[in-house]
């Protein structure tokens, strides 16, 4: 045989972003990497292809053994199981480590430009994730990473905004005090802001 198969092809999906988890990490929904890590290809196979059916996957294998060419399909079951994400749970739950808050004189093109730095971010680190929170005051960004909110802050001192800093103590966990931060922005002149 071209391929060894499990009996099935189990993965986590979630059933909110559609991600699922592949060696203990999330990432986009794809078919032949699932399959890839569950499917041992021999050294003879060339190329591989699949067609999905209902509750199950074909996978059509081309490639040689003992000097002869080969095609082989197997058929197999096909079952995600959905849950929740961690990403999902805590954006759902309201979860948050830090709360930018822009004021002053700003207007949408400052905005833009932060959510084009946090949608650049995410895409190098699935775990990120931020909403935007109405305020009579101006707009709130709440932000799952702390650290990326420091590091967006300063860049928006460095670009001529006041920026100041404080925390809410939120509870405690291995012993250290766990802090939620708030950087308030405040813009003096509408400017563009590029990219971090």
């Amino acid at each position: 045989m071209l391929a060894k198969f499990p009996k099935e092809i189990k993965f986590e999906e979630c059933g909110k972003c559609g991600l699922v988890k592949l060696r203990n990490k999330w990432v986009e929904y794809n078919p032949k990497k699932i399959i890839e890590s569950q499917v041992k290809f021999s050294k003879g196979v060339s190329r591989w292809e699949i067609e999905p059916t209902d509750h199950k996957v074909k996978i059509i294998i081309f490639g040689e053994e003992e000097g002869l060419p080969k095609k082989e399909e197997h058929s197999i079951l096909w079952k995600p199981h959905k849950i929740t994400c961690q990403n999902c749970g805590r954006l759902s739950g309201g979860y948050y480590e830090a709360r930018i808050q822009f004021r002053g004189e700003f207007d949408g093109t400052v905005l833009e430009s932060i959510y084009l730095i946090f949608e650049n971010a995410i895409k190098k680190d699935g775990k990120l994730f931020y909403r935007e929170e109405a305020s009579k005051h101006g707009v709130d960004l709440l932000v799952s990473d702390r650290k990326f909110a420091k590091r967006v802050a300063r860049f928006l001192k460095g670009r001529g905004a006041e920026v100041k800093e404080s925390f809410q103590l939120v509870g405690r966990k291995d012993g250290k005090d766990l802090k939620r931060m708030t950087y308030s922005v405040r813009f003096k002149k509408t400017e563009v802001v590029p990219n971090v």
